[in-house]
């Protein structure tokens, strides 16, 4: 015994909720594509250039962030931790690579 697969009824005026489902299906799928297609298509330099410069903003989200003294603090203190990190790099590198 074989069954026929069931066969969708053709759209018409009578199937408005279907068709409904079938563009929010459709500008769903359209979504997610242009939300792919723009991380796909910018470079990675510039997504770790903008991803670098976020920790320096010294805007955290948090109540702080309305003072301008408290944001400059931030920023010098964020700045002066990286030269430190530099410099232990250098001191490192120079102690124990090129010697």
């Amino acid at each position: 015994m074989t069954r026929k697969p069931e066969q969708k009824p053709e759209r018409g005026p009578g199937l408005a909720p279907e068709q409904g489902e079938d563009e929010r299906e459709a500008k769903r799928i359209l979504d997610r594509v242009a939300r792919d297609s723009e991380t796909i298509g910018t470079s990675s330099l510039a997504r770790g250039v903008n991803q670098l410069h976020r920790p320096f903003d010294g805007i955290d989200g948090n109540a702080d962030d309305r003072d301008p003294v408290a944001v400059i603090g931030k920023r010098i203190g964020r700045g002066l931790g990286l030269l430190a990190v530099i410099g232990l790099i250098v001191h490192l590198a120079v102690t124990y690579v090129f010697r």
